[in-house]
């Protein structure tokens, strides 16, 4: 049988985030996560709208991150993936229970920001030598996407080591 465990993160401090990236991927969301939160009707209707954009979706499970240092989490939220790992992300507040956006790619790594929000950059794959990263800032209560850059083969394969890889998980 399988368990999982309820994972929250912190962003570590902007002299650690430097050296040792916070990263994610779907292995990490847990079912535990999701369900002691108070987001699923939030879920529910970005299911209804985005759930249907991958191979599989998902929408039961989630990763908590403190995303504006608040000491409450925010959570990410695999709503659909497809065959290569690519996943369509809903991210969730819980008080009030609200969409802070959507963002998609295979893993997640977190960047500090200067406003106190986290900014989420996405590594998309595309194969085991090419792949993008896009960048996601919080701004007017929603992550937006305000760079994306096509990424040279030495840098997929840091990306590509987190691929499917709990050892990535925070």
């Amino acid at each position: 049988m399988f368990a999982a465990v309820l994972v929250f993160a912190t962003a570590p401090s902007p002299a650690a985030r430097s050296t040792h990236p916070v990263r994610l991927n779907f292995v990490c969301a847990s079912p535990e996560a999701l369900a002691r939160s108070q987001v699923q009707s939030v879920v529910r209707e970005l299911m209804s709208t985005r759930g249907e954009e991958g191979s599989r979706a998902w929408g039961d499970r989630a990763v908590a991150v403190d995303l504006n240092h608040d000491s409450h989490p925010e959570f990410l939220v695999p709503l659909s993936c497809g065959g290569t790992c690519n996943c369509t992300w809903g991210i969730v507040a819980e008080g009030p229970p609200r969409s802070l956006g959507v963002i998609e790619g295979c893993v997640l790594e977190f960047v500090w920001a200067k406003d106190n929000w986290i900014s989420v950059s996405s590594y998309s794959h595309f194969s085991a030598y090419e792949g993008a990263l896009t960048t996601y800032t919080y701004r007017e209560g929603q992550y937006r996407r305000v760079s994306s850059d096509d990424l040279k083969p030495e840098a997929v394969a840091r990306y590509e080591e987190c691929k499917d890889n709990k050892s990535c998980c925070p």
